[in-house]
């Protein structure tokens, strides 16, 4: 079993503590770790599992959270009411995720203009699925970004892209939406993909009015050649390898006493 202590005491920006194992307690029935637990953390929720002990502590002892500015510190269940991507602080929320599990890759992790978010959904037997319901999305915010300036889009089918009107809260880019695909973080309203449609012909016959033609037949009045004319279709869906953003969030394993329990906390800790 793992106790918390007065680890998080303190911790007056920390956002999020995602919980992986239900083997974690609040303490180990010191009286003043208990009270100091999330003194201070103002901002915090908290997400574990269905089975964690954490959530009826924070229930029933009302100590535990007199000093995070006087309310109740809340939680999420995973696999509930909530998912959480552990390795790049992306969080799920909706009260009807049971059955369900997140997977989210991201690309250019490091660019400080434009990155993507592959957020998928999948059932019990891998299938991917969309949401039954909105969803509230909390994507962090890349270290170095400004969050008031940062613009959250979703890359439709046809190439365009939808402004998600996301808020910047605690340290996450924050959104509704009842449809999972590619998440941009941009800082600059995003201009359509080059339609493709238009740019390169498979047709034998030579038109005039095409602009690009595979037949080898020179024609004056054809202006393009196959020769690198299709590279505008390389602005269609970005790169969706699963690299670990820079997220400028402490990522860090809760000092274990049973080796299987671990929490990832999304947030800066600051004292």
């Amino acid at each position: 079993m793992t106790y918390l202590g007065t680890s998080f005491s303190g911790c007056s920006s920390l956002a999020s503590i995602v919980f992986l194992s239900d083997k974690t307690e609040i303490s180990d029935g010191n009286e003043y770790a208990e009270f100091a637990t999330f003194a201070g953390c103002v901002s915090l929720t908290v997400y574990c599992p269905e089975n964690s002990p954490i959530p009826e502590s924070l229930d029933n002892k009302k100590f535990l959270y007199e000093m995070s500015n006087g309310k109740p510190v809340p939680y999420k269940i995973l696999g509930k009411d909530s998912l959480a991507d552990s390795d790049n602080g992306v969080i799920l929320e909706n009260s009807n995720l049971s059955g369900t599990s997140l997977t989210v890759t991201v690309a250019d992790p490091d660019s400080k203009e434009k990155v993507t978010y592959n957020i998928t959904i999948k059932d019990k037997d891998g299938k991917e699925i969309q949401p039954e319901g909105d969803v509230t999305v909390k994507i962090p915010l890349p270290e170095g970004w400004d969050g008031a300036k940062t613009i959250v889009s979703r890359h439709e089918t046809d190439g365009t892209y939808t402004n998600m009107k996301a808020k910047f809260e605690n340290g996450y880019m924050v959104f509704v939406t009842e449809h999972f695909s590619e998440y941009v973080l941009s800082l600059e309203e995003l201009e359509p993909d080059s339609p493709a449609d238009n740019t390169t012909s498979t047709d034998d016959t030579t038109d005039p009015d095409n602009t690009t033609s595979t037949d080898d037949t020179t024609d004056p009045d054809v202006t393009t050649s196959t020769d690198d004319t299709t590279a505008s279709e390389n602005g269609n869906a970005s790169n969706s390898n699963g690299n670990n953003p820079a997220t400028g969030f402490a990522i860090a394993i809760v000092p274990v006493i049973a080796a299987s329990a671990a929490a990832v906390v999304f947030g800066k800790k600051r004292r």
